[in-house]
This record gives structure tokens, C-alpha cells and sequence, in this order.
């Protein structure tokens, strides 16, 4: 029921890029970032702000745990699961 699409890391950037240097004002970047190296990066290009999703779906702590350095990247595995499940069960892994 659920499709499986091929993930790219940062699959929204170019598009982002784009509204960025387009407008005149604070754009945040979402879509795909997986970890710190990522984050920043994006605000050192100038995004003002960076949105996680999945990554804090698969670890409610992720961001606390990047900052900690206890992880690097998340683990989720993108297998999109997480959506299909969200009307029946609520926002939530159910990856194992």
C-alpha cells in the first residue's frame, strides 16, 4: 500500500535555493536533512532556519542527541511507513 521511492538526501535544496534567492526574506529549509553536517551547512548558505521531520519522528531526542554527539546522522530508513500510518496510529516509527 505504501510506494517506495528512491531517497536523496536534501531532495528539496535546488528548488530551495531558488525561493531563496527570490524573495526578501527568512526562508527555512526543509526536505531531508539527516544530520548536523547538513544543518549547518544550510544555514552557513543562508537558510534562516532548518525543519526535520522524519529524523525526529524515527528519535524524538535527535536533535538533542546530535548536539550531544551521541549520533551523527539519524537512522531513519525512509521507508515511509511512518506516513501511511499517521491517520490510523498517530505520528510514530514503526520502523523495528
Amino acid at each position: 500500500m505504501v510506494q517506495r521511492y528512491r531517497f536523496e538526501p536534501l531532495f528539496l535544496l535546488e528548488g530551495a535555493r531558488r525561493v531563496r534567492d527570490a524573495v526578501r526574506m527568512p526562508v527555512g529549509y526543509l526536505g531531508g536533512v539527516l544530520s548536523l553536517e547538513h544543518a549547518d551547512s544550510l544555514i552557513a548558505e543562508g537558510f534562516a532556519f532548518v525543519q526535520l521531520g522524519r529524523a525526529t519522528i524515527r528519535d524524538p531526542d535527535f536533535v538533542n542527541n546530535l548536539a550531544s554527539g551521541k549520533v551523527s546522522v539519524s537512522d531513519c530508513d525512509h521507508c515511509n511507513r511512518c506516513v501511511a500510518a499517521m491517520s490510523a496510529d498517530g505520528v510514530e516509527c514503526v520502523s523495528p
